[in-house]
């Protein structure tokens, strides 16, 4: 390791750990937003089956098992790809912060001969770092679009009974069936 790799390397490393730090903090915060959104969604729905109790209605087993607590289990898994997430940035962040107090030790000594074996791992740990940055838009990305997709198909599963769905489904792939095919032969001139 020379002193301009230990200096370049340094500078990668601060921002990729100053971005992980960030990313690492969102995804905690984000899971946190989501299991206190959850909470309030179950106190309003089971606030609702209270009023449906006092005008008389006893609540389905459906609506009781909507409002069921969440263990820690089945909520670990709804999250499963941000504790992941989070995870991973944590590690890396922490290997990242090592490998910078090596560079800066090894930086302050005097006559610091060449250490191949930090400059590998300054490189392998700046490297996985940035690879994770564009990983995770790629991902956070996609997973976005299919929570949009989910909350969709439950508004539509919400507004419209099951027989209506699956009536409509049928029609669709009968009319798919039914669809005449375009000729494949020559046009008349």
């Amino acid at each position: 390791m020379s002193n301009d790799y230990a200096a370049i390397v340094s500078t990668l490393d601060v921002a990729v750990l100053l971005v992980g730090a960030v990313q690492f903090t969102k995804v905690w915060a984000r899971i946190g937003d989501e299991a206190a959104a959850q909470a309030q969604t179950r106190r309003e729905r089971m606030g609702a089956l209270i009023e449906q109790q006092r005008q008389g209605i006893e609540p389905s087993r459906s609506e009781l098992l909507e409002v069921r607590p969440t263990g820690f289990v089945r909520w670990f898994w709804q999250n499963a790809l941000l504790h992941v997430a989070g995870l991973i940035w944590f590690l890396t962040c922490a290997n990242l912060i090592v490998i910078q107090l090596r560079v800066l030790r090894w930086a302050g000594t005097v006559d610091a001969g060449p250490d191949p074996d930090l400059a590998r791992g300054a490189f392998t740990w700046v490297a996985i770092g940035v690879v994770l940055l564009f990983i995770e838009g790629y991902v956070g990305g996609f997973v976005g679009a299919r929570r949009k997709a989910q909350q969709a198909r439950r508004v539509y599963s919400r507004q419209y009974t099951e027989d209506e769905r699956i009536g409509l489904n049928q029609k669709v792939r009968e009319a798919t069936r039914s669809e005449p095919t375009p000729s494949t032969a020559p046009a008349d001139t």
